[in-house]
């Protein structure tokens, strides 16, 4: 199945030109265009109208235009956004660190950190307007801007770990040296996240945003406001 990414690329001026028999005589028309502007110009309308069918067939026009998007309207996507991934609670992080006799090897679904961001974004495509292409923590931490100091986070926002990998040989190469993220809850201990951890095995509740990890040391915490999504900003150029 092709990706979102994938259909909007497949808006070539080839396909404008060569489009089905209702289009046929717009595409003659093009031929009479006086100007290189005028047919470019004409083929960028072209190419947005697509894309705008293709985001509605996959429900990703959003529910509310960033105009429309209250204090109310996003404090209760933010709330979403957490229910979304809390319901994954239990879900094991990777098939590979388990082992055919473990209950979780057949799992319909896993989710690592940046997975887990992932799928309740796109469980809730629909309010966010548009969902996160199948990449790490680094895209995700491109796609969050908004710096915050800790005691400023709200629930939702997300918590980045930039570190060193103790056998870097072991590790694909992070741009940003990005290896971790969590969503922030706050929680009694105001310290609280909802993530999938490697070290645990399975998405869950922590007290705690602070932990050693056996793979990377010389961790640095990144604070990202969920505002940018919440706007319905794109979350990225490479996703546009």
């Amino acid at each position: 199945m092709l990706s979102l990414q994938e259909e909007e690329g497949k808006a070539s001026e080839k396909e404008f030109l060569q489009t089905n028999e209702e289009d046929v005589e717009e595409s003659k028309n093009v031929e009479l265009l006086s100007t290189k502007n005028e047919l470019q110009e004409r083929f960028e309308m072209f190419r947005l109208n697509k894309v705008e069918r293709i985001r509605n067939d996959h429900g990703l026009l959003p529910s509310k235009k960033p105009d429309e998007r209250t204090p109310e309207f996003k404090a209760a996507l933010r709330a979403k956004f957490i229910e979304a991934a809390r319901k994954y609670v239990g879900v094991p992080y990777r098939k590979r660190f388990l082992k055919p006799t473990d209950p979780l090897y057949k799992s319909k679904i896993f989710l690592d950190c940046c997975g887990l961001v992932r799928q309740a974004v796109f469980d809730l495509r629909k309010e966010f307007g548009f969902i996160l292409p199948d990449f790490n923590q680094n895209y995700q931490f491109d796609s969050l801007p908004i710096e915050v100091p800790f005691d400023e986070l709200k629930p939702g926002d997300l918590i980045f770990y930039e570190a060193t990998y103790y056998k870097p040989e072991e590790f694909r190469h992070q741009i940003h040296n990005m290896v971790h993220v969590e969503i922030y809850i706050g929680g009694e201990t105001k310290e609280a996240t909802l993530a999938s951890r490697s070290r645990v095995g399975t998405v869950g509740i922590f007290p705690s945003y602070k932990f050693e990890s056996k793979n990377y040391y010389n961790v640095k915490h990144h604070f990202r406001s969920l505002d940018t999504c919440l706007l319905y900003t794109s979350p990225s150029p490479r996703d546009s």
